[in-house]
């Protein structure tokens, strides 16, 4: 198997399609400097996806362009690289296996945006894919199947445990070993997970069975307190539909009063009128009594005597009429009073609502002043968020500083691994010049003769030998030359790389000591129990900080809570505000633990 072809449309510096053919056998590409030659294999690890646009010496996958594509007022460019694999030895029934991308750029005046795409011998498929099948063909994205510039020079240098990991990826032993280091990594992850989830999981069903009691006591309060609300409307409309019917039949009771007493005054009216004729007839009669003789005088007597048993009898009546007038009164009194009770008792209902209404109008401002407050919750939730939005610039733009320095840092290794190099190359050519010297002066001396026959030979051979002498100087000049811009250049990496390490460090130190955003949460809610994170609680000498930070890792980052009712809040706070996860350390249910005896062996410090 080896690679028949490489098809190149706008790549780098190709700007037409150009086929490269790699025959069978050893094939060279050779040229001046910029001439395009590792563009080729920049083309082979873009087509068959085995680095990245840094590794192809472009910052970008757009860099990878031909520019006099991109500068054209085309809104759309479109670059493709194909590479033919020959898979039979047999030159009378080829095999070809086709490998291609394609890398669409549309052109716009803020931000130009791409798509790229793979193909397997023109079906479309992911790198996944791609490199699933070139693994079966023995070729790795990590392997070393492409030496790229400072490759050879790196192997050369490396120590022995280095060139083993090479013959590891050779023999594709270092992809078990990383499956095996992921599998590992999984699985710690898993069991820790499942260790998180089982304490979330007590923790939760704790909280449940607190949760079901409570919901209980709070549906028979609500079915209850819903009962002695109808109950209390109940007797409400009942009372006032009993004052109402009592009010009825007073006003009936007073019209009915009212027309007796208009009878009785009548019949009262009536009979004065009828006692003042029988006073006038009366009187008239004791005028005639003394007019008349005895018998009439007797006889007008007994009439007399009537008239006035009558009229006796009539004021009887009358009495006992104005009595009855004086009963109707009282009962009219007493009824009038009946109504004005119930008038009061009807002004205490209209109070008593006047006093309903005054408290749900209450409530309502409570719930206005409660709204109220949960907006100011919400604003100090907005401002946190604001904060953990800085911090997180903050990172982003240490981040990016990090990036660039690693970016300027990569061209000076490159650099620095060029010069190398050209020293080596340089300390070859002084050997060999060296050598010719050497190999000169001899054929000089072999040469020369007392009598300077060849005289003309051995001046030549002395300005032959002169001029190397003094190529070699100026070799050795230009030798000092790269050795002091290496030396300067090392010394720029060595700054550089301080500068990352400071940043670095600055990076970790920032994350490491303002937690996540759900740490910060639960730190700046003010609640009482929470001692704070477990970095900031702890102190170590600083020879076993190192040791410490390794051990501890991730965890340094967890809370440390007075008891687990402060976790519960805690808890409850992160759900409520949706501020993520955090790990949290109830001193009341940690228990240490008690290692083994100290281990007696030579550099062993202790637990």
């Amino acid at each position: 198997m080896y690679i028949k072809q490489i098809e190149l449309t706008r790549f780098k510096s190709f700007g037409s399609a150009t086929a490269v053919p790699l025959l069978p056998g050893f094939t060279v590409v050779s040229g001046p400097n910029g001439s395009g030659k590792s563009n080729i294999l920049d083309a082979l690890l873009f087509c068959l996806g085995l680095s990245s646009s840094k590794g192809m010496r472009a910052d970008k996958l757009l860099d990878l362009v031909h520019s006099g594509s991109l500068d054209n007022n085309r809104k759309r460019v479109e670059t493709a690289v194909a590479v033919t694999f020959e898979l039979s030895s047999d030159p009378d029934h080829p095999q070809e296996w086709k490998v291609s991308r394609r890398l669409r750029v549309n052109q716009s005046k803020t931000d130009p945006t791409y798509t790229s795409t793979f193909y397997i011998n023109d079906l479309p498929c992911t790198l996944t894919e791609l490199h699933e099948q070139l693994e079966a063909m023995h070729v790795y994205p990590n392997g070393y199947n492409v030496v790229l510039q400072g490759d050879v020079t790196r192997i050369i240098s490396m120590n022995g445990k280095e060139r083993r990991q090479i013959i590891d990826e050779l023999a594709g032993v270092a992809n078990f070993d990383r499956k095996i280091a992921q599998a590992k990594t999984k699985l710690d992850d898993v069991q820790e997970q499942i260790e998180r989830f089982r304490l979330i999981e007590e923790e939760l069903k704790a909280q449940s069975e607190r949760l079901l009691q409570e919901s209980e006591k709070a549906q028979r309060y609500q079915v209850l307190r819903d009962q002695l609300n109808h109950l209390e409307i109940v007797q409400r409309v009942l009372t006032w539909r009993h004052l109402d019917q009592q009010a009825q039949e007073a006003r009936q009771g007073i019209v009915e009063h009212k027309k007796q007493q208009e009878e009785s005054d009548q019949k009262l009216q009536e009979l004065a009128t009828q006692l003042a004729a029988e006073e006038k007839a009366l009187t008239e009669l004791q005028a005639q009594i003394h007019a008349l003789g005895e018998d009439d005088y007797l006889q007008m007597q007994s009439q007399i005597a009537t008239w006035q048993a009558q009229q006796d009898q009539q004021r009887q009546q009358i009495g006992s009429w104005t009595q009855e007038h004086g009963t109707c009164g009282e009962s009219i009194t007493q009824a009038t009073q009946q109504g004005e009770q119930l008038h009061q008792e009807q002004q205490q209902i209209q109070d008593q609502q006047t006093t309903l209404d005054q408290q749900h109008q209450d409530l309502q401002q409570q719930q206005q002043q409660q709204q109220a407050t949960l907006s100011r919750s919400r604003e100090q939730v907005q401002a946190l968020a604001q904060s953990s939005d800085a911090w997180i610039k903050q990172h982003r733009y240490l981040s990016r500083q990090l990036e660039e320095t690693r970016q300027e840092h990569g061209p000076l290794e490159q650099e620095q691994i060029r010069l190398g190099e050209r020293l080596a190359q340089m300390d070859r050519q002084e050997d060999a010049l060296t050598q010719e010297i050497a190999h000169l002066q001899t054929e000089v001396t072999e040469l020369a003769d007392p009598e300077g026959s060849l005289g003309t030979q051995a001046q030549e051979a002395e300005q032959r030998v002169q001029a190397q002498a003094l190529e070699l100087v100026e070799l050795q000049q230009a030798i000092e030359v790269d050795q002091a811009t290496c030396q300067r250049l090392q010394n720029e990496r060595h700054s550089k790389q301080r500068q990352l390490d400071k940043l670095e460090t600055r990076r970790q130190v920032l994350q490491d000591t303002q937690g996540s955003r759900a740490t910060q949460v639960i730190l700046s809610s003010k609640l009482e129990g929470i001692c704070g994170l477990v970095a900031q609680l702890g102190q170590v000498e600083p020879r076993y900080q190192l040791a410490l930070e390794i051990a501890a890792g991730s965890r340094l980052n967890y809370v440390v809570v007075e008891d687990d009712e402060v976790a519960a809040k805690a808890i409850q706070l992160l759900k409520r505000e949706k501020a993520g996860r955090a790990t949290l350390l109830p001193l009341s249910k940690l228990r240490p633990i008690r290692p083994p005896g100290p281990i007696q062996l030579p550099g062993v410090i202790d637990y």
